[in-house]
């Protein structure tokens, strides 16, 4: 399963990462509303410059294991090594680990923007050029404290110069074959969805106040990013302006119609408003677009398993896996309700290919370790 960056939150209780289709733009002042947060403008959040700043700790590190090769071809392969050598700057994946360049170079953890944003700065100080990249991965979902996210990626391509072609700079392999598109981020766009990211946190704190200026200050330098206005929806409407959020998530579809996830929270709203009509009529419409993607399957297989419906996730984790066979994790979580309705055979079957499919030697030796107990 690839690792979760961007989050957007999306059901009940970020990041699909898309802007607006460039149809029409909107500007977010009439979608702001202090009134409804006081005391927001007395949080202290990051600054973009704060963001890639690097601290003397990591200009002393690269001063002394970088920038003492002149070749700056030697740079690069040394400075992409490094950040991943558990004898050198050794970074780890952490989902929730949304920190700054130089916390991430402290903390040794990073997700996959946090990690982009520390490299896009070391590089930048050695002489380097990178590209800050959106992956556009299919639609997948992640579940935490009663709320759902929709996930997105970024990565980094560093380059000795213009002309390079470079090196891909990924937790993941998965995103080093090409067999996803990508679009540029700007330090701005890349501000923009740390931001929301840790708007998203803050939400499911109950900081709402800290959440708005999060998502307030995302809005503002990035108005065009879809997923800004989705995620101020899903405040506005949790903290009781029902009306305030049909109104932001009217307007990224007026710059979007064809945003799946504002779409989706649109459908909340209208159900808990008591337009039921409405609210059918637009997740017909979503069921229809989702039907192909295999994380689709697989989400509604996580939301039954929750709900102790081992029936209904198996079906939609064979189904998941009718589409996608080669997804570890769905071998996994079929495994998993196998084992919850006593089905031992099929738990080891599925344990078996999870273990067969796995990405890392991590995952190899987990399952593994599972098998064995299975065996006792």
């Amino acid at each position: 399963m690839w690792q979760k960056c961007l989050l957007v939150l999306i059901i009940s209780t970020g990041l699909g990462a898309c802007q607006s289709n460039g149809q029409v733009s909107l500007s977010p002042d009439a979608y702001i509303h202090d009134e409804g947060f006081p005391g927001y403008d007395q949080k202290i959040i990051e600054t973009q410059d704060e963001l890639f700043a690097l601290n003397q700790p990591v200009v002393d590190y690269l001063q002394q294991n970088i920038m003492i090769y002149k070749d700056k071809s030697v740079r690069l392969r040394e400075l992409v090594a490094q950040l991943f050598n558990p004898q050198k700057i050794n970074l780890l994946y952490a989902t929730d680990a949304n920190s700054t360049a130089s916390e991430t170079f402290n903390l040794h953890t990073a997700n996959c923007l946090s990690m982009s944003i520390l490299a896009y700065a070391m590089a930048d100080f050695v002489g380097l050029q990178s590209e800050l990249q959106d992956v556009l991965i299919p639609e997948f979902w992640d579940i935490r404290q009663g709320y759902s996210f929709i996930n997105g990626h970024v990565n980094l391509r560093v380059k000795v110069d213009a002309n390079d072609k470079g090196v891909l700079v990924d937790f993941n392999d998965s995103f080093t074959s090409g067999r996803f598109s990508k679009t540029l981020v700007s330090k701005a766009l890349a501000t923009t969805m740390f931001y929301n990211n840790k708007g998203a946190m803050a939400m499911i704190e109950n900081d709402y106040t800290l959440a708005y200026r999060y998502f307030r200050q995302a809005l503002m330098l990035a108005p065009d990013y879809i997923p800004s206005w989705s995620n101020m929806g899903v405040l506005y409407r949790i903290s009781g302006h029902s009306d305030w959020a049909e109104e932001v998530y009217k307007a990224a579809l007026i710059m979007d119609s064809d945003s799946l996830n504002v779409l989706d929270n649109l459908a909340i709203l209208y159900d808990i408003t008591k337009r039921k009509s409405d609210a059918h009529d637009i997740r017909a419409k979503i069921e229809r677009r989702r039907q192909d993607n295999p994380y689709y399957h697989y989400y509604l297989g996580e939301l039954a398993y929750q709900n102790r419906d081992w029936r209904q996730a198996t079906k939609h984790y064979r189904r998941a896996i009718r589409l996608e066979s080669k997804e570890h994790q769905f071998y996994f979580s079929l495994a998993r309700t196998y084992s919850q309705m006593g089905k031992l055979s099929a738990t080891r079957k599925n344990l078996s290919l999870a273990k067969r499919h796995s990405d890392t030697d991590e995952q190899y030796n987990r399952y593994a370790s599972k098998l064995t107990l299975l065996h006792h």
